[in-house]
């Protein structure tokens, strides 16, 4: 083995230690790595092997550095192809994401003339304003405003805890 081959394994299994480590949470997103110089002792590789490494996980999305105040686990990131029509949470589930929805509000009122005739509902009908937060990695991510046909929502317990039934009209809010 020639001494560059050598040195691009070292880097490389640098890298994939890291990754390992990043990905089964042994450092949190938001976290800072050690010092770079701690982690080249750690691993016993020069400064430049070891930038390398941090180089590879930058590219792979899976580390942030920023001079002067180190280098950071970076968030993680939502996958999710805008043009399909699966569900986003469903989706992020899939990829070992935890996923929550808050329900922020909720309120039934008389529809607006507009929105009763999206929801197909008589003038003076009543529709549910439902407002949700889901959060992604517990932070907030995604905001929504839906009107439905107050009739066909589940009860206040049930909504806090479980998306409406496939039957239910929604319509986006128009602000």
């Amino acid at each position: 083995m020639t001494p560059d081959a050598g040195h691009e394994a070292r880097y490389r299994a640098i890298a994939a230690d890291l990754a390992a480590k990043i990905r089964s949470g042994h450092y949190s997103p938001g976290e800072a790595l050690p010092p770079q110089r701690e982690l080249s002792a750690s691993y016993g590789v020069t400064l430049m092997t070891l930038r390398q490494a941090l180089r590879e996980l930058s590219d792979e999305r899976l580390i942030v550095q920023q001079p002067g105040k180190g280098t950071f686990v970076a968030p993680p990131h939502l996958a999710y192809q805008l043009d399909s029509l699966r569900s986003l949470v469903d989706d992020l589930r899939k990829q070992g994401h935890d996923v929550r929805t808050v329900v922020a509000g909720r309120a039934v009122r008389r529809a607006p003339a507009r929105i009763a005739a999206d929801l197909r509902l008589r003038p003076g009908d009543t529709a549910l304003r439902l407002e949700r937060v889901r959060e992604f990695a517990g932070r907030p991510a995604v905001h929504t405003r839906c009107p439905g046909s107050a009739g066909r929502w589940p009860t206040r317990s049930a909504t806090a805890t479980s998306p409406p039934s496939p039957s239910t009209r929604l319509s986006p809010t128009r602000e």
